[in-house]
């Protein structure tokens, strides 16, 4: 049970007490008053726990001294190899972890990956295995173009739509100004 609600079970005991002693109602003023006291006796109950909790860490900190200085080389050989060992597992976590990274960068540095926003590429998943981090890559390119949809086509030129029942396939930013060009051109002509 926590301080406060023993708090509030206090005063509410207090109150009905009074009551009873009285047969009178209380006001804002008095439950208020009856507060303030009950605050003052927790703030009192629990004045030294800030020095009392000082003095118990200064306490652990001799009596861990004293135990290291009453080990034997032994002991304290043993202690240090666990604290190395518990270290060097969290190291091969990381170390596994930026693994699955750089993995995941190399797939993400393929050309079909280039329209993805980083946001996109951060959702792609870490892996050990490429093929789960290719596959990963592809669903969330296709979920990107679902999204975008012809805008990505016409800025990346990834597909030109249909022009005179012609598809023309757009490879780069430059074939693309060349087709712009002549399409451009050949509606100027056509006026």
């Amino acid at each position: 049970m926590s301080d406060d609600s023993q708090t509030k079970e206090t005063v509410e005991i207090e109150q009905e007490e009074l009551a009873k002693q009285t047969n009178r109602t209380f006001t804002q003023s008095d439950v208020d008053k009856l507060m303030a006291k009950e605050s003052i006796k927790i703030k009192d109950q629990y004045k030294d726990y800030d020095t009392m909790k000082g003095e118990l860490d200064a306490m652990q900190k001799d009596k861990k001294e004293r135990d290291l200085a009453e080990m034997t080389e032994l002991d304290k050989a043993k202690l240090k190899t666990e604290e190395l060992e518990g270290q060097l597992s969290q190291l091969t976590i990381k170390n596994v972890e930026y693994g699955k990274s750089v993995k995941r960068q190399r797939v993400l540095n393929d050309a079909k990956y280039n329209i993805l926003p980083r946001v996109y590429k951060e959702n792609v998943i870490l892996s050990e295995d490429e093929a789960e981090i290719i596959k990963s890559a592809d669903e969330i390119l296709t979920e990107f173009k679902a999204d975008t949809g012809d805008v990505v086509k016409e800025t990346f030129g990834i597909k030109e739509p249909k022009a005179k029942n012609n598809t023309v396939v757009i490879t780069s930013p430059e074939d693309y100004s060349k087709h712009l060009k002549s399409t451009l051109m050949e509606r100027l002509k056509s006026r």
